[in-house]
């Protein structure tokens, strides 16, 4: 049972995932610690906010960002997954 159940939370996540940009795509699997990332070459495991901040603001091109600002995100988006908010802005 427990099997069926992690396949049926990935296809979940998966799916909700599928809407967002590519950014925030990767910036919830590693704050969930649901995958690493092919270029995850040398940072600590599991990561911290800022190291995710880091990761996300380099690959994306917009510069470090912060431990708030990826806090802020990942609730603005927990809060439209759960269709309190409408759509988050780009960087």
């Amino acid at each position: 049972m427990a099997d069926e159940d992690a396949i049926l939370t990935r296809v979940a996540l998966e799916q909700a995932l599928a809407r967002e940009t590519p950014s925030d795509r990767v910036m919830m699997l590693l704050i969930f610690r649901v995958s690493v990332p092919e270029d995850w070459f040398g940072l600590p495991w599991p990561p911290t906010y800022a190291d995710i901040g880091n990761y996300i603001g380099t690959r994306f091109g917009v510069g470090p960002l912060s431990e708030a600002a990826i806090r802020y995100r990942r609730d603005t988006l927990l809060a439209k997954w759960r269709a309190c908010r409408g759509q988050i802005a780009l960087f």
